[in-house]
C-alpha cells in the first residue's frame, strides 16, 4: 500500500512538472519570429499554398532551404499551419509548445522503462518506487531546462522537436521488443521494425533522427550488454545493429567524407575543419555548463562570436578541453559497471552531438543542439547522486535534486519573458553579444519595426547607426546591409554609396551564406513591391560582385533573375540566367518553373508547350 501510494505521488509530481512547464513558457508564446524562422518561414513563399493547386503541398514539402534532405515533414506543418492561422507566430509557437509537453511524457516513459530495466538486470526487485520517483526527476529537470527553451520558441525547431519525439517513440518500442526477448518471447523483428520506422520518420523532420539506432546500442552495451533472458549474447541483436547502425553509418560516411574534406565544402566558414574539431572539444564543455548550471547570462540565442580554435594552445582552453573529453570517456568506461546509466548518460550526450559538432560543416554553437543530449547529462547526474553518494541521507538528496529543478524552473521563466517581448529580446541579446553580428542586425531590426520608416523617428537613427555598426563587424553577412539600404530606402533618405561599396566588396570576398541569400532576396522584394528605389547600377554591381565569388549559386541567379525581370524589366537577361541556373540543376522542379515563366515572357510559347509535364514529372 506504502508502495503504491509513492507511486501515484510520484506521478502526480510529474504532472504537475507538465502543468508548471506550460505556465512558464506562456509568456514567450507572445513573442516575434527570429532568425532562421526568416529564411525557412517568413520568406519561404512555397510555404503559402493558399489558392494554389494540390500540388503546391509537394512544393511546400521541399522548400527547406537549410537541408539536402529538405525535411519534408517539417515544411508541411508549417505549411498546414499558414493555411490555417496565417503567418502567425503565435500558434506556431503554440504547436511547438505542445510538442515539447509530449516529448516531456515520451521521457518520462522511456526513463522508467529504462530504470526498470536496469534494476532488473542488478536484481534489483525493490526498486519500483525509486524507479518512478528517479523518472519523474529526470523527465522534469529535462522538461524545465532552460538550454531547451530555444528549440521550443525559435519556431523553425520543430524540426529538431520533432524528429525527437519519433526518437522517443522508437525507444520505447525498441525497449518494449528487449523486454520480451529477456522475457524468452519473440521480439528482435519488433525491435527492428520500431527502430527502422521511427528514424525514417524523424529524419523527415531533420537528420538528427538517425542517431536513434546509436542511442539504442548504447542502452545495449551500458546498461543490458546485448543479452537474453539467459544472459547469452543474442546474436539477432548483432544483426539488427549491422543492419540498422553500422551499413547506414559506413553508406554515410561514403556520401559526407568526399564533400566536406573538398576546400569549397568550407568557403562560407570563417574556420576549417581542423579548427572546427578543437573549437568543439571547447563548446561542447559549455553546452556541459548550460545544461547543468544555466546562467541567464551565458544563455543565448546567438553564439557566432565565438572564438574560433586555431591551434592546442590557441587559446590554451583547447588542450585543457580535449583533455577533459579523454577523462570523461575514461570515467565512462569504468562506470559502467557500478553504474550503468550515469556511463549511458555521458555516452548518450556525446552521440548526440555525433553530427553537429564534428566533420559536418555546419556552423559552430547552437543551443537547440542540445535537445537530445542535455537528457543523457541529467540522467548521468541522478544515477550518480543515487550511486555514488550513500553517505548523503535521502532527504538531503531530494532537497539537492529539487534545488536544481527549480533553478531550471526560474532561469526558464526569465528567458520566456525575454522571448516574449522582441524588443527586451533584441536588447539583452545584444548586450551579452556585443560582437555578434546577428545579435546587433536583431537588435536593428527591432528598432526599425518600431520606426514605422518614419524619418523623424528616434527610432530610425537608432536604427541605422546599430545597422552601420553591425555590418561592419567581423564575419557579418550581408543582412545588416541589406537592413540599412531598405531603412533609408523605405524612409525617403539618402543612401550613402559607401554602403553599396561595403556590401559589394563582401559578398565578393566570400561564399554566400544562407543569411547572404535573405539579405539579397530582401532588397529585391523590396524593389519590385517599389517600396524603394535603388538606383539599378547599384544593384546590379552588387549582383556581378556576388557572382564573381559565386557563379554557380542557382539561388544568386534565380534572384537576379527576378529583379531583371520585375524591376529592370530585361526579360532577354532574366531568361540566361534562369537557363544558366536550370543547367547547373536541371533537376530542381522550382529552376524549371523559373525558366519556364521567363520564356513565356519573352514570348517563347513554342518552347513551353511541353514544359508543365516535364516539371511535374521532375517534382515527382
Amino acid at each position: 500500500m506504502i508502495a503504491r501510494r509513492d507511486i501515484l505521488r510520484a506521478r502526480v509530481a510529474f504532472g504537475l512538472a507538465l502543468l508548471i512547464a506550460a505556465l512558464i513558457y506562456l509568456p514567450g508564446l507572445r513573442g516575434s519570429f527570429q532568425f532562421d524562422d526568416y529564411p525557412n518561414i517568413v520568406d519561404n513563399k512555397a510555404l503559402d499554398v493558399r489558392g494554389k493547386p494540390a500540388s503546391a503541398w509537394w512544393d511546400a514539402a521541399m522548400a527547406s532551404p537549410s537541408a539536402e534532405l529538405r525535411r519534408p515533414l517539417a515544411m508541411l506543418s508549417f505549411a498546414a499551419q499558414i493555411a490555417t492561422t496565417g503567418l502567425d507566430p503565435v500558434p506556431m509557437k503554440v504547436i511547438n509548445l505542445l510538442i515539447h509537453l509530449l516529448n516531456g511524457v515520451l521521457t518520462w516513459l522511456v526513463l522508467r522503462r529504462l530504470f526498470e530495466m536496469a534494476a532488473l538486470r542488478r536484481a534489483e526487485q525493490a526498486a519500483i518506487v525509486r524507479t518512478e520517483w528517479l523518472a519523474t526527476g529526470v523527465a522534469a529537470a529535462w522538461l524545465l531546462a532552460p538550454i531547451n527553451l530555444s528549440g521550443v520558441l525559435l519556431i523553425v525547431q520543430r524540426m529538431e522537436i520533432a524528429a525527437h519525439t519519433a526518437v522517443l517513440l522508437g525507444l520505447l518500442g525498441y525497449l518494449a521488443a528487449r523486454r520480451r526477448l529477456l522475457a524468452g518471447m519473440p521480439g528482435a523483428w519488433r525491435a527492428g521494425m520500431a527502430t527502422a520506422l521511427a528514424t525514417g520518420i524523424g529524419a523527415l523532420f531533420k537528420e538528427s533522427a538517425i542517431l536513434l539506432p546509436l542511442y539504442a546500442l548504447l542502452i545495449e552495451l551500458a546498461v543490458l550488454g546485448l543479452r537474453d533472458g539467459q544472459g547469452r549474447l543474442d546474436r539477432r541483436l548483432l544483426v539488427l545493429f549491422g543492419v540498422l547502425l553500422v551499413l547506414p553509418g559506413l553508406a554515410g560516411l561514403a556520401w559526407l567524407l568526399p564533400r566536406v574534406l573538398t576546400p569549397g565544402a568550407w568557403a562560407s566558414r570563417s574556420f576549417d575543419l581542423g579548427e572546427r574539431l578543437l573549437t568543439e572539444a571547447r563548446v561542447l564543455w559549455d553546452y556541459v555548463g548550460w545544461s547543468l548550471l544555466p546562467r541567464l547570462t551565458s544563455l543565448s540565442l546567438f553564439h557566432d562570436d565565438y572564438l574560433v580554435s586555431t591551434g592546442w594552445m590557441a587559446p590554451p582552453t583547447t588542450l585543457v578541453a580535449a583533455f577533459g573529453w579523454l577523462a570523461w570517456f575514461t570515467a565512462a568506461v569504468l562506470l559502467r559497471r557500478r553504474v550503468p546509466l550515469a556511463a549511458l548518460g555521458m555516452a548518450w550526450f556525446f552521440a548526440a552531438h555525433l553530427l553537429t559538432a564534428t566533420i559536418v560543416p555546419l556552423e559552430l554553437v547552437y543551443e537547440h543542439r542540445n535537445y537530445a543530449a542535455s537528457l543523457g547529462l541529467y540522467l548521468a547526474a541522478a544515477d550518480l547522486l543515487m550511486c555514488l553518494a550513500p553517505p548523503i541521507l535521502p532527504h538531503a538528496r531530494r532537497a539537492l535534486a529539487a534545488g536544481l529543478i527549480f533553478m531550471f524552473a526560474l532561469t526558464t521563466t526569465l528567458r520566456a519573458q525575454e522571448w516574449g517581448d522582441p524588443i527586451r529580446f533584441a536588447l539583452s541579446e545584444a548586450q551579452r553579444h556585443p560582437s555578434s553580428p546577428r545579435a546587433g542586425y536583431d537588435l536593428g531590426r527591432s528598432y526599425v519595426l518600431l520606426s514605422q520608416y518614419n524619418a523623424t523617428s528616434p527610432f530610425t537613427a537608432r536604427a541605422m547607426a546599430e545597422l552601420d555598426r553591425t555590418a561592419a563587424l567581423a564575419g557579418a553577412s550581408a543582412l545588416s546591409d541589406q537592413g540599412l539600404l531598405i531603412l533609408a530606402a523605405r524612409s525617403g533618405l539618402p543612401l550613402d554609396p559607401a554602403w553599396w561599396t561595403r556590401l559589394q566588396d563582401k559578398l565578393r570576398r566570400r561564399a554566400l551564406g544562407v543569411q547572404d541569400i535573405s539579405a539579397l532576396r530582401a532588397l529585391v522584394n523590396c524593389a519590385t513591391s517599389r517600396d524603394c528605389a535603388f538606383p539599378p547600377e547599384d544593384m546590379v554591381a552588387t549582383f556581378l560582385a556576388a557572382l564573381d565569388r559565386n557563379p554557380r549559386s542557382t539561388q544568386l541567379l534565380s534572384i537576379y533573375a527576378d529583379y531583371a525581370l520585375g524591376v529592370l524589366g530585361d526579360a532577354e537577361l532574366a531568361l540566361r540566367l534562369t537557363g544558366d541556373a536550370l543547367a547547373i540543376d536541371p533537376r530542381d522542379p522550382q529552376l524549371v518553373r523559373n525558366h519556364e515563366h521567363v520564356q513565356r515572357e519573352v514570348g517563347q510559347a513554342q518552347e513551353t508547350t511541353t514544359a508543365p509535364a516535364r516539371s511535374q514529372s521532375i517534382g515527382r
